[in-house]
This record gives C-alpha cells, structure tokens and sequence, in this order.
C-alpha cells in the first residue's frame, strides 16, 4: 500500500509539472494564423536543466524514502529476530520447572489410581524369608541396592537380580508368582516364608515399572523404563496373551493376564505400608506373630499354591 501511494504521489507530480510547463511553452510558440510551431514547443536549454534538477531531487527523495523504508523493515526484523532469539533462550524459572513436573507426577497418579480402582485391586504381595521380619519392621521394605549400602543382616531371593534394577522391589497384584516362589522353597528347604500384604496406594504413590511378564524376561528388559512407568504399561498387564483365556482360567478382575507379572517399585516402602503378613502354617504364624504387635497375620496355604489352583479352589 506505502509504494502504491507513492508512484501516485510521482505520476501525479510529474503530470502537473509537465502540463505546466507545456502550457507555458504553447503560449510562447503560438504565431498568429499559423498554430503551434511543433519545432520551438520544445523547452529550451534553461528549462531542460530545470526539468532534469527537479527529476533528480524528486528520484533522490524517492532513493531517500525507499532507504528510510528499508532500514525501518530490516529494524523491525532484527526485533522479531531478538525476541524469537530471547523466547528461545528464556529460563524457565526453576519454580515454575518444579510445578510441571508435579503436575505431570499428580497427573499420573490420578491416572493410575483410577486405573487401579476400577481393576478392584485388593492390595500388592511380596514373598520374603521370615528371618527379614525383624529388618523390615525397623526400617520398612526396602530396595536392593539400599539394604547392600545399609549393611543390614538379610537374605534375598534373588542373588543375580537378572532383571537388572537392583534399586527395586519386586511385587505382584493379589497373587505372589507362584513359579518363581516355588523355585525358592526348593531352593531353600526348611526355611520359613512369609508373604507381606502392602497396601496398593504403593501403585500411585512411589516409582513403579509395570512388566506384563516377568521383569527379567528379555521382553520385559529390552522396554524403555519410562514406558514400563505409564499407566498405559499398567493396564497392558491384563492385555491378551496367546494360549490364555481369562474366563477359562478363572482371573480375577485384578489377575494379571501372566501369572509371572511384576511390578517393580523404585522406592523404599515404609513399614506402614505393610497390612498383615501370611503363612503357610499355624507353627510359623505363631513364631513371628511377636513381631509386629497390632498387625494381621494369616494362615492360607492357597497362597503357597498356584494362581490357577486358587482361583478356582475360591470360585468352587
């Protein structure tokens, strides 16, 4: 629009100038019965000089406007430039950084808690040897790597921890895993168990990894760890699995679909956590019941079984 008004401004300008001066020149030239000379209607010298002096302030105020012009957009380029630059480099003050990623964090504990609800879960289990109470009463469940720094007396289960993640807890949705369980009694005979039952707001309110089959499964290890913390990866744990029927096998709402799922907790679980405990006999219930004054403990051998035994062993 700028340029359009100012070839107007030009044209109109040169229009008037000429017409002026023709009109002017007409009047000199004419000769009585004989018209216009066509030959002496040209301007003379003086009047070329003074055509091309204006012509050539009027192209250096032309020169003179499109400079001004330039140098006006190329200002205001260089400012959208810094500001882009400035938006760019901005420093998110660390306030603000802290209440992203609480938000984020709330966020996925609502997810996950809802989540959790709808799936009814009871509570988590985790199996241990009954010679840990006494460690786990005084400074709750805590992870690997924790309990070797620590220098606390306690036996583990698993002295590989294949899975990789030694700053973890293994647990289970209302079923320990009855294979690998079974594989450490044989391992361990004559030795006492007891399955921890740890309130299931552990799900939302800690760092956990959700694996639909065991954490030490290559399927399970080779998954990005952020993945594995998603509520997505939660309910993946009762997706389709081939050669499994949920109905057939009676599974609970809150079975995961592999009996070997597990859910690996990144933080220590405190004490509080930890609801009643369970054995496998009424002698050992009675040998630990000292422990932990105010707590439940339990005599179900169904715990000490398969998960499919169980199930159906309830539902009968």
């Amino acid at each position: 629009m700028f340029w359009f008004i100012l070839i107007l401004i030009v044209l109109f300008v040169g229009w008037i100038y000429e017409t002026t001066h023709k009109s002017e020149a007409e009047k000199r030239n004419e000769q009585p019965g004989l018209g216009k000379n066509p030959v002496s209607s040209l301007p003379s010298p003086e009047e070329s000089l003074k055509i091309n002096e204006s012509r050539r302030k009027l192209l250096e105020e032309i020169d003179k406007i499109e400079e001004e012009a330039k140098i006006e957009e190329e200002a205001k380029s260089d400012e959208a430039s810094t500001a882009i630059i400035h938006e760019s480099k901005k420093v998110v003050p660390e306030s603000e950084k802290v209440d992203l990623v609480d938000e984020s964090i709330n966020n996925l504990a609502l997810e996950l808690k809802k989540k959790v609800e709808s799936r009814a879960v009871p509570y988590l289990v985790h199996f241990t040897q009954a010679y840990n109470i006494p460690n786990i009463i005084s400074q709750g469940l805590l992870t690997r790597s924790m309990l070797e720094e620590s220098g606390s007396a306690f036996v583990y289960n698993d002295a590989l921890r294949l899975d990789g993640i030694k700053k973890s807890i293994s647990l289970s949705v209302g079923f320990p895993n009855y294979k690998m369980f079974y594989k450490y009694r044989c391992n361990n005979p004559g030795v006492t168990w007891v399955i921890l039952v740890i309130d299931k707001s552990i799900l939302w309110e800690k760092n956990c990894l959700f694996c639909k089959h065991n954490a030490a499964d290559k399927r399970m290890i080779s998954q990005n760890k952020i993945t594995l913390a998603t509520s997505a990866a939660f309910e993946s744990m009762y997706g389709d699995l081939d050669g499994v029927n949920r109905d057939v096998d009676s599974m609970f709402t809150y079975d995961p679909t592999d009996p070997q799922a597990e859910i690996l907790c990144l933080d220590n679980i405190p004490y509080d956590k930890i609801n009643a405990y369970i054995f496998d006999s009424y002698g050992a219930k009675k040998e630990f019941d000292h422990y932990y004054p105010g707590k439940n403990s339990y005599v179900d051998s169904g715990f000490f079984s398969s998960r499919e035994y169980s199930r159906k062993r309830r539902i009968a």
